[in-house]
């Protein structure tokens, strides 16, 4: 296996660990400096603690939301996934809405160090 499938397998697994609702198994998946940039929240950069607090949260206020894969790019150290989150969100999205996500790791020494995203709503399930 090549570095980049390793690195595309550390992606996959951390949406499968994330859809289980195994967050141990995403921690074990974070490096201690894990740092998510995301510009779709007009936020700071989240932290590795911030960020597993958010997906509790996003896991609590709805249980059965899933993310799909649809593909997997790496290149070196870089794996771009494009996704979609099928399910309610608890923020200001409206109910039954699938949006797609681009994001982008930065993966070293078989752990997430970095993230950068984007969402976009595409699409309302009646």
């Amino acid at each position: 296996m090549t570095g980049s499938e390793r690195n595309k397998a550390v992606v996959r697994a951390l949406q499968e660990a994330i859809n289980r609702r195994d967050f141990p198994a995403v921690e074990t998946l974070l490096a201690p400096s894990f740092v998510q940039h995301d510009p779709t929240d007009n936020r700071a950069a989240v932290t590795r603690a911030g960020f597993m607090s958010r997906l509790r949260f996003d896991a609590e206020q709805n249980p059965a939301a899933q993310e799909h894969v649809d593909f997997l790019v790496a290149e070196e150290d870089f794996v771009a996934v494009l996704l979609h989150h099928v399910g309610n969100r608890p923020d200001s999205s409206p109910s039954g809405t699938t949006d797609s996500h681009v994001q982008i790791f930065r993966v070293t020494g078989g752990r997430l160090a970095e993230v950068w995203g984007r969402r976009e709503v595409y699409s309302r399930h009646s």
